[in-house]
């Protein structure tokens, strides 16, 4: 509005608000985790923001099945008040025990010549490991203690295991005896 001296005039300014930061979050429970042939999922994530900004974010995971490092990550898209962040963790799956058995006829056994060979040995583990392994002897041809292994070297996803058995080789039992009893009459 004027006045005597004045005219009137008006003005007018425009300034920008910009979007703003977010902070996205990606937390994970505490292991150990053990390999056991299913996809761990322990990790949740959070999105956070000024004007109260406070939601779930959905996690994607990658490599969470086998033993070794697994990842876990989300994202914020954003929106009209806010920019778009993601955020990423790592945990770790550890290998499986394994057990290796070997079980061995309970005999009696000879010598033969010929090594003796009663026992077999099978590696179990989770997620379905039942392997059959291959059994070592040695002194297992003379009469005396003889001893069976076997071992299972692991792999991507198990650890090593072994076991031993011990078995005795009698002495070759003479087929002919011969019983002397005395001859008895009425």
């Amino acid at each position: 509005e004027g006045s005597a001296n004045y005219l009137p005039s008006s003005g007018a300014a425009t300034f920008t608000i910009g979007k703003a930061a977010t902070t996205t979050a990606v937390v994970c429970q505490a292991g150990p985790f053990t390999y056991n042939g299913t996809a761990f999922t322990p990790c949740a994530a959070s999105v956070t923001g000024p004007g109260g900004l406070s939601e779930m974010a959905a996690v994607s995971y990658s490599s969470n099945t086998n033993a070794g490092t697994a990842s876990a990550s989300a994202s914020f898209a954003g929106g009209a008040n806010y920019l778009a962040s993601s955020g990423t963790a790592t945990f770790t799956i550890d290998k499986a025990a394994t057990t290796t058995v070997i079980t061995c006829d309970p005999g009696p056994f000879s010598v033969t010549g010929s090594p003796v060979e009663p026992c077999t040995a099978r590696v179990t583990g989770p997620a379905g490991l039942n392997d059959e392994l291959a059994v070592s002897y040695s002194n297992n041809v003379n009469a005396g203690t003889a001893t069976a292994s076997a071992s299972y070297a692991g792999g991507a996803d198990y650890l090593p295991s072994s076991d031993s058995e011990v078995f005795v080789i009698g002495e070759a039992v003479d087929s002919t005896v011969f019983l002397h009893l005395p001859y008895m009459s009425k």
